[in-house]
């Protein structure tokens, strides 16, 4: 398997864009989707650039979350988001989920 390549000037400001990004957002949830904010809140925010993870996943202590992808969201998307919500719940219930998927 190859090494992963260092990020580009480019992928390090974006990431950090987006890292304050998701900061700020996670402040909105809260307010917004209080108990799916105060679950948020326990999450590492972690924006990546890597090309095997193109949406977001979690495990169970951190969220990443493809810093292009998060960036092309408004948002109503980024509030809202499916993505988000998905990867709260597997950090809620990892073994209740891998029991319904045997």
């Amino acid at each position: 398997m190859k090494e992963p390549r260092p990020p580009s000037e480019a992928e390090q400001r974006l990431k950090a864009e987006v890292g304050e990004l998701m900061i700020r957002d996670r402040a909105l949830l809260v307010q917004r989707q209080p108990f799916v904010g105060h679950l948020a809140m326990h999450l590492d925010l972690v924006p990546i650039i890597d090309s095997r993870m193109t949406t977001a996943c979690t495990d169970g202590t951190r969220m990443f979350m493809d810093a292009e992808f998060y960036r092309r969201m408004d948002e109503e998307e980024r509030l809202g988001s499916k993505t988000s919500k998905n990867c709260i719940k597997l950090t809620l219930f990892p073994a209740f989920l891998f029991e319904i998927s045997r």
